[in-house]
Formats: structure tokens, sequence, C-alpha cells
């Protein structure tokens, strides 16, 4: 099953190069550990100093409060500033019962189109 968990920071106490440099090194530790897909590290492109760092897994169950090594780092950024942390499945493996992901998206998109066809009428 596939699942995310995405951890965000808003660094305020230490440099937010600091912060960057450690998301960074966290993400380079990661890369071979069993179940983990991706490791990928963001910057707010906007607000200098908030930073996510997201871990896709593909596991046979979801954590739902987050791996060992998501919790870890967590607690290890906390000292840089305040930490949202939080778990995700995927979409089709979550809502779908037998449906794949492809008309999972499909549905999506026209459910999307249709509707905003009526609430932009007039435009």
């Amino acid at each position: 099953m596939k699942w995310l968990e995405l951890i965000k920071v808003k660094a305020a106490r230490f440099p937010k190069e600091a912060a960057a440099y450690r998301l960074l090194a966290f993400a380079k530790d990661l890369e071979n550990s069993p179940g983990l897909s991706a490791v990928d590290v963001y910057a707010h492109a906007s607000v200098n100093g908030d930073f996510a760092i997201s871990l896709l897994w593909d596991t046979d169950q979801p954590l739902p409060m987050g791996s060992l090594m998501g919790l870890m780092l967590r607690e290890a950024l906390k000292k840089y500033g305040l930490v949202d942390h939080s778990v995700w499945l995927y979409g089709s493996e979550r809502f779908s019962s037998g449906i794949d992901s492809e008309t999972l998206n499909e549905r999506l998109i026209d459910s999307v189109n249709s509707g905003m066809e009526g609430s932009c009428k007039g435009i």
C-alpha cells in the first residue's frame, strides 16, 4: 500500500540554512530504508524558512502515526521551529473499492469539470 509522510518545518529559532541542511542530510540518510520509495525535500515558494520533507512508502500496511524514521525526524527538527507531521494514504488505495487509480482519476476530473462548468457560467 502506498502512503506518504509529510513533515513541514517553519524554521524560526536557528538559521534557516541550518534547517535546510539538516533536512537534506536526513533525506540522504533515509534513501535506502526498506519500504521507502522516495524522499523529497521542498522549500516554500514564497515563505523563506518554510521547508518540507516527504517520505513516500510502499508497505503492506500504512502506519497511521508515522514511521519510526518520520517520528525521529519530527523530533530532531523541533529545535528549528514549528513542525507538522502527517500521514496521507494514496487516494485510490484509500477511497476506491476495486476501482483502479486511472478510473478514479478520470471520475475525479469529470466531477471537477462538471462542477466548474456550472459555477463558471456567466463569466
